[in-house]
Order: structure tokens, then C-alpha cells, then sequence
């Protein structure tokens, strides 16, 4: 249990390491029917029809296809009889976005891409990142041409509402490494830059991949920016002026009691930890680049200070486990933790990724 002390208050925290035990049924052949191939890369209703439809990734990334939701068994089937789908012949897909991008009330798909380097590809080609809108229709998808992206930008893009008229924008890097929005209208067009005003100068270069997040931290009622940088996390705060985001602060990464900084940051994210309404910045971090039992630690930061959650990372057999980062792999290349209610208890839990402090075979664990 860790415990300390704020503005005169006492919190308390209480975290267990649950390795995810159940028993379980294969529901595959219900859900899917014979359609096995893919892997998840999205959830949203696509026809409006009050059931969850289901994005795919095929064809080794290259293709995105949309499996429609129906009441019956199979309950996700690809669409009759044309099928939602795209594909990018020359591309891998990195990430797939559904929302409403030109305010017609319609699902479209923005869908981002990295170039499969080739021997005459230069580096600067394959660090870019593609990013392509599928138009939606009622029924149908209108495919983007892969040889002409909206935009191309390093990193992935942070969907945003810049100008709070109910359209998805952008948030992200350009090609020079400058922060920029790309703002969508009605047209669909291509999206008008607008470079992130300058009140802080220089501005460090953003975190890849990053936790940027778009949210009301002081609570006006207008969303602000949280920005992860290589150096540190920074608060833009959210006006109706021109601008749209003035910097208000800097949060330096999480140090140890020894005034040690962090090796390795992790993904961060949002949890209201003390049930108070309030949105707490929590970060799980290596102190070692190895990432081992020892220089774990989940912080928590929360009236100004990081705070050290104190996880205990021995499970019930006193087997020592770590945060489980496997740079270059497809989805343990950083850490990351997901939040939700997962018991239906009313307190928010955390699913990480661990993998034993002496091995490399990485499990679940709440």
C-alpha cells in the first residue's frame, strides 16, 4: 500500500499484481463465423446501425477491411455484397482512426502508413508517416489513392477538435519537425496547417511514439493539450483565442528517491486514481535500462510532485516480475498500460504487460 501526504490530506493507494487466471470459452466461430484472418486494429459503428462494427488489419497490413455487427450468429461479418475495404498495395498500415473528419454525420477512416523501405529508399522517406482519409459513405468506402497522402508527417498524429465545430483535426509533427494542426472542414480537401504558436521557445522535439493526450486539465470546460517530448510532458491549455493553445507548464520526467531520472518512460495516461473527479497523470517508468524488478515503478503525479505507487512486483508464489519492453518488436516496443473498470467494482484498475525478472515470456496482469 503506498501512502502520502498532500496539502494537509492523506491518500492511500492500494495495488495489487493479479495474474489473469480465468477460465474461458472459445467464442472465435460465434463471433467470427469462418472469417479468422486479421488482427483488431479498431472499434466504431460504422452504419449507424447502434451496433459496434469491428476494423481489421489483412494481408500482412496492407489492408483494412470493416466487419459489420449483426444481432445473430456470426455476429461480425465482412459486408455484402461489396466489401468494405482498402487496400495499400506498397504500405504497411501503423494506425486506423474512425471519426467523422468532414462533419456529415458519417464515419470516415484515417488510416496511417509507413513506406516498406527498399533498397532506394533514403532514410528521410522511410522515417515519414502517410496519413490517408477513406471518405465514408452510408454503405460504401471511398479508397484513397496510396500515391497521394493528405498528409505526411513524422511520428503518428493525435486526433483532436481544434476549433470545436464537431470535425476530427490533427495534432502532430511535419516533415521539418515542426508542431503543427491540421484542421479539416466540410470540403474534404486537404486539411489547412496552422502552426503551433511559439510561446515557448525552443520547443522540444515530440516523444516517439508519444501519450499525447487531448483533455480538460483545469477544469474551464475547454480541452487542453498534454504534449510528451523526449525531455519532459508539457501543458498547452485550451483558449478562444487565436492560437487556440497557450503553454501554461512543464512536468520533468519522474525521478527516484536519489534524484536519479528515469531510463525509460513508458506510455502515460489519464486515471482518476482518488475518485475525486480529478484526472491523475500516471506513468510507469524503468530507472534501469533493462527494466528489471527492482527499477520498475508505476508514478503517480498528482499536487505538483511524482509520487511513487510503491506496486508490488512479487505475485502470491514470490516470483519477481518487471515491466516487459522488447525495443523494435510490433507492440511491447514501449510500455504501456491500459485503464479501466475491469472487475465492475467502482475503482479503476490497470492491465499491464510483465514478463519474469529472469526470463522473456511476458504475461497480463492487473
Amino acid at each position: 500500500m503506498a501512502q502520502y501526504k498532500q496539502a494537509g490530506c492523506a491518500y492511500s493507494i492500494i495495488l495489487l499484481i493479479v495474474c489473469v487466471k480465468c477460465s474461458d470459452t472459445d467464442i472465435t466461430h460465434l463471433a467470427f463465423g469462418g472469417f479468422t484472418d486479421g488482427m483488431p486494429a479498431a472499434f466504431g459503428d460504422f452504419n449507424s446501425d447502434e451496433l459496434t462494427d469491428v476494423f481489421i488489419l489483412l494481408d500482412n497490413g496492407k489492408t483494412m477491411e470493416i466487419l459489420l455487427a449483426h444481432e445473430e450468429e456470426p455476429l461480425l461479418r465482412p459486408s455484402t455484397p461489396d466489401r468494405l475495404r482498402c487496400t495499400f498495395s506498397n504500405s504497411l498500415i501503423t494506425s486506423v482512426v474512425p471519426g467523422d473528419f468532414d462533419g456529415d454525420a458519417l464515419m470516415d477512416v484515417l488510416v496511417t502508413t509507413i513506406h516498406k523501405r527498399t533498397e532506394g529508399d533514403s532514410d528521410y522517406e522511410s522515417s515519414l508517416t502517410y496519413v490517408y482519409v477513406i471518405w465514408g459513405g452510408a454503405n460504401h468506402l471511398n479508397c484513397s489513392h496510396e500515391e497521394t497522402p493528405l498528409i505526411k508527417m513524422i511520428g503518428q498524429p493525435l486526433a483532436i477538435d481544434y476549433n470545436q465545430d464537431m470535425i476530427i483535426d490533427l495534432f502532430g509533427q511535419d516533415e521539418e519537425k515542426n508542431r503543427m494542426f491540421w484542421v479539416f472542414d466540410k470540403s474534404r480537401g486537404d486539411p489547412t496547417k496552422i502552426k503551433m504558436e511559439d510561446n515557448r521557445n525552443p520547443m522540444t522535439e515530440l516523444s516517439r511514439p508519444h501519450a499525447h493526450a487531448f483533455l480538460d486539465l483545469n477544469d474551464d470546460f475547454m480541452p487542453d493539450l498534454f504534449i510528451t517530448t523526449k525531455d519532459d510532458f508539457e501543458i498547452w491549455n485550451g483558449n478562444e483565442r487565436r492560437g487556440k493553445f497557450v503553454y501554461n507548464s512543464t512536468i520533468p520526467h519522474p525521478q527516484n528517491t536519489n534524484k536519479q531520472n528515469a531510463e525509460v518512460i513508458g506510455q502515460s495516461l489519464f486515471i482518476d486514481v482518488e475518485l475525486k473527479g480529478r484526472m491523475d497523470l500516471v506513468t510507469p517508468v524503468c530507472f534501469e535500462k533493462y527494466c528489471n524488478r527492482s527499477s520498475s515503478a508505476l508514478m503517480v503525479y498528482s499536487e505538483g510532485k511524482w509520487l511513487n505507487l510503491q506496486v508490488n512486483f512479487k505475485d502470491d508464489n514470490s516470483n519477481n516480475w518487471r515491466f516487459y519492453l522488447k525495443p523494435g518488436s510490433k507492440y511491447t516496443n514501449v510500455i504501456t498500460l491500459h485503464s479501466g473498470d475491469f472487475n465492475m467494482d467502482g475503482y479503476p484498475d490497470i492491465l499491464a504487460t510483465l514478463a519474469p525478472e529472469n526470463g522473456d515470456h511476458p504475461k497480463h496482469f492487473f
